[in-house]
Formats: structure tokens, sequence, C-alpha cells
């Protein structure tokens, strides 16, 4: 039995974020694999570039840790602006739901869809937007305050991804909303 014979459906008025859809359960597997080993790596890695620089700190003063602290920034920005493409096919991005509690039936599978390109939209809006910070950055030369002096495009170039890799993947669930299929639990 699939998941998505077991799921209710979006006029029901359950909870979107258990609702399943029947997109590819091994492209979803695959992706959401990525998103966990992605986001538990960067933020593992941050924790400890963090505890890193605060034992330097206390055991080592003289030697010059600011560097660890601006390695944490990228690593947890990374972390989070990549799991905004899980939460979008989870349901779980920010939505109104005010008026969506009110309808039932097909009216409320065409506004959770539509919901869903509008937030795909302004992901789109952002992902433009981006491209000229990161521009500006490229045209600066703009870098970091560490020691190490990274360039802060690579910082600003989670966003642009980031959003890329959210509007796939809720492109790749709007047919089954609109179908009433609901989000991916």
């Amino acid at each position: 039995m699939t998941s998505a014979e077991n799921a209710p459906d979006l006029s029901s008025g359950a909870s979107a974020e258990a609702i399943p859809t029947r997109v590819p359960n091994r492209l979803f597997l695959a992706l959401n694999r990525f998103d966990r080993a992605a986001v538990t790596i960067l933020v593992l890695a941050g924790l400890v570039l963090y505890l890193t620089g605060i034992v330097l700190r206390n055991l080592a003063p003289h030697m010059s840790a600011e560097w660890t602290e601006e390695l944490t920034l990228f690593a947890i920005n990374w972390a989070i602006l990549l799991t905004v493409g899980h939460l979008t096919v989870r349901g779980a991005h920010v939505t109104t739901t005010v008026v969506l509690d009110v309808f039932r039936g097909r009216w409320r599978r065409w506004l959770a869809a539509c919901g869903l390109v509008m937030t795909l939209i302004y992901f789109g809006v952002l992902l433009v937007g981006s491209y000229s910070v990161i521009d500006l950055a490229l045209l600066m030369d703009e870098r970091g305050m560490s020691s190490l002096r990274l360039p802060m495009v690579w910082y600003y170039a989670a966003l642009p991804l980031s959003m890329v890799y959210a509007i796939v993947r809720g492109l790749l669930i709007i047919p089954g909303l609109f179908r009433g299929e609901g989000f991916v639990a």
C-alpha cells in the first residue's frame, strides 16, 4: 500500500503537512536525503568551527580565531537556505491558511495550489534580486572581515541556489496539488 493510498485529501480539512503526493517517490527520497545530508553536514561543520573558535580563544588567545566565526556564518547561512525547498514541498513554508480553512473540496485544493504558485513566484523575485547583490559583490570584490578574506559572493550565492532548488521542488508537486493529492509528507 502506497503512502498516497493512505493519505487524506485536501477536502477533509486535514493538515497540509501530513498529506503525501504522487510525485515519484524515488526522486523525493533522493532529494530529501540530499537535504538531510547537506544540512546536517553544514550545521555540524558550523558547530565544530564555532567550538574551535571558543577553544582557541580560551586556550591560545594569541592565535587569531575570528575566522571560525566567519566560516560558521557561511555554513549556517547555507544550511538554513537549503531547507527552504524541503519546507516548501511539505507545506511547512510560511503561508496564510485563514482563507484556506474556510473552503472544502475542490476550492480548497485549488487555493492551496495557487498559494504554492504565489510562493514560487516570490522565490523567483528573490532569485532575480539576488543576482544584483551577487553582481555588486563581484564588482566591488567584497570580502569577509576575517583574516581569511573570503569572497562574500560565496555567502550570497546560497540565496539564488536555494531559490532555484525550492522552485524546482515546488514545480514538481504543483500538478498533484491541483489534482488534490496534497503536499509531501
